[in-house]
This record gives C-alpha cells, structure tokens and sequence, in this order.
C-alpha cells in the first residue's frame, strides 16, 4: 500500500532536511538576539543606571528626543529604514537562491528579531536612558494590549473574517478555471512548487501553512507596528496619542478615526511615519506577488496593485495598533486571517494539482 501511494501525501526526506535547516536558522536568529541584548543588559548594569518606572516613560523620551536636535543623530532615521526594507531584502536574497520557505524563515527570525536587538544595542551605548524607556514601553504596551485581549482578538476577526471571504472569493473569480480572460491567473501551484515547495508533502505544506498563518502576524505587527512605528516616531518626534481609555462606543470611535486619517496625518511627521511604515510594509510583499503573477504573464499591473492594497492594509493595522479599543489583538486577528486565507488558497490549489495528476 505504501509503494503505491503518492508521496506526497506523506512525510518525505526533503521535509526533515529543510525541517531541520529552517529550525538551525531559527535557533541561531534567536541565539544572537539574545546575545545582543545581553550585551546591553551587561553594559547598562556596568553604568550603575536603575531602570525606574516612574520616572522613564515613554513620552519623556521622546521629549527629550524633541528638545534636542543634537540627540536625533541622522544615522538612526538611515538604520530604521534599512531595517525596515531588510525583509524585502531578505526575499531578494534569500528568496531567489534558497525559495520562498528560507526567505520567510530568514526574514521572520533575522531581519524582524536579529536586526531590531542589533539597533537596541547601539541606542543603549549611545544613550544611558534608552534600555530603561524601552522597557517601559514594553511593560506599557503588555498591561495596555492584553487589557481585555480576548474582546480585541473578537473585534479583530470581525474585520479578518469577511476579508478572507472576499480574499477566496476574489481569487475564485479571477483564476482562469473560473472565468478565462486577458489577466486571470492561470496557475497559482507551479509558481509555488517551482520556488521550493515541490520536493516537499502535504503534511509538511500543513506545517508551513500554520506557521505562516500564526507566527507570521504576530512577529510581523511587533515589528512594523510596535518597534519600527515607534522608533521612526521618536526620531521625527511622534508623539503617541494619549487616549489610553477605552470608549463605550469602540466601533464609532475607529470609525471616526478613519474618517479623520488626513486630519490625523496633516504633519508632515506624522504622515511620514505612519504611511512609511506602511510603505515599507507592503514592499517586501512584491517579491512574492512577483514571484506569483509574473509567472502567469500578467505583468506589473497586478503587483502595483497588490502593492498599494498593502501599503492601505498596512495603515489599517497601525489605525488598529493605536486604538485603545482594538490595540495589537485586532490588528494580530486581523492579520491572521488574511494569511490564513493565502495559505488556504496554497493549500487548495496544490491539492487539486495532486488530485488531477493521480487521478
């Protein structure tokens, strides 16, 4: 019976290799981040500072940075924006000669954790006060989010559901099995197997869809909506907003929100940080659009537009992060669902493709 079977639906040799590979870079992007920031515990202890949490918030540093040009050396704004194109960076490099699993491995556990631990590190020997402000930050952002985290995670799949229903549909009608025209996709499977998936069997493309379904928005929001946001924000001197109490009307309130993002984003700062977090959020996505659509010969037309849906889904999920009313539950439900409808898609299209073959 097992002779017979098609391999792929079981657990094949190419599947513990790459396993394992993926597990060893992993482990290393995790050993580093830990040494890195070790390195700073250590130098922080030898200054002989004590890390108070009343006296070093958030907004005080940031003030400090707003007083004092001097403080808000150049390097930095330069730093946070080649850590935030090092995942588009990543695919490129990655991507193309290892395919698509070791870029996303690569940028989940290098570019989002290495990267970020590495500019920790010079901050901290720069500036005496910044591990202590960091830290605080993050117990603020700990308390604030998980306050109510199960109702947000509820409000966040409100929006994620109906977008992986639209996410399916969408690509339901634009396949060529569907509907045949000029720029319908007409293979959604070769593109993927072609890019490192085709050694690989169904229990291990399960594995990957799960993981990229759950790890990838909860690293992904820490980094472009929690670290990047907030750095780039203090470097052009954002302030974050002080509404810190969640309102009895939660839908009106981001309701409103969304209606005022061009008040919201009238400075120039402002506008910078949130649209260009986002920006750079929605970039590394046009190596795997590209990877995708050009195989099906539809050109740039469907990577610029996919680009843009981003770069606005982006700045959805920083309207979400910054309200006291959703915070990084929902934007972390939201995202998830929109990954969970890509993997649901993968997983599909190459069960059909198995399916026809042994049929």
């Amino acid at each position: 019976m097992w002779a017979d079977a098609d391999p792929s639906q079981y657990w094949q040799p190419a599947d513990t290799s790459v396993l394992l590979l993926a597990f060893g870079l992993g482990s290393t992007g995790i050993i580093l981040t830990l040494a890195l920031l070790g390195i700073s515990a250590l130098e922080y202890s030898r200054r002989g500072k004590q890390i108070e949490d009343d006296a070093t918030t958030e907004a005080s540093s940031l003030l400090v940075h707003k007083e004092s040009e001097v403080a808000r050396p150049r390097w930095r704004i330069v730093c946070l924006v080649l850590i935030g194109m090092s995942p588009l960076a990543s695919c490129l490099i990655v991507g193309e000669n290892l395919g698509v699993l070791f870029a996303m491995v690569a940028m989940h556990w290098i570019s989002m954790l290495v990267l970020p631990a590495f500019y920790f590190v010079a901050r901290s020997h720069e500036e005496a006060n910044f591990a202590a402000a960091t830290l605080t930050f993050c117990r603020r952002v700990w308390h604030e989010d998980l306050a109510h985290s199960f109702l947000k995670l509820i409000r966040g799949c409100v929006f994620g559901m109906p977008l992986f229903v639209i996410f399916i549909a969408g690509y339901l009608a634009f396949r060529c099995k569907t509907f045949s025209w000029a720029l319908c996709m007409r293979n959604f499977e070769q593109p993927l197997e072609e890019s490192g998936f085709a050694p690989h069997s169904m229990p291990f493309r399960l594995l990957a869809a799960l993981y990229f379904t759950f790890w990838n928005p909860l690293i992904e929001e820490f980094f472009w909506r929690v670290f990047l946001h907030r750095e780039l924000g203090a470097e052009v001197g954002v302030e974050r907003r002080e509404t810190l109490e969640m309102d009895e009307a939660p839908w009106h309130k981001l309701w409103l929100s969304i209606s005022e993002l061009p008040a919201a984003d009238a400075s120039w700062s402002s506008a910078s940080v949130r649209w260009g977090v986002s920006l750079m959020y929605a970039s590394y996505h046009t190596w795997p659009m590209k990877v995708l659509f050009f195989f099906n010969y539809v050109g740039w037309l469907h990577v610029v537009a996919g680009f843009l849906f981003l770069v606005c889904l982006g700045r959805f999920f920083v309207l979400l992060r910054e309200s006291p009313d959703f915070g990084l539950p929902a934007a972390y439900a939201c995202h998830a669902w929109v990954d969970a409808a890509f993997a649901v898609l993968c997983l599909v299209e190459i069960h059909e493709a198995v399916s026809s073959v042994t049929q």
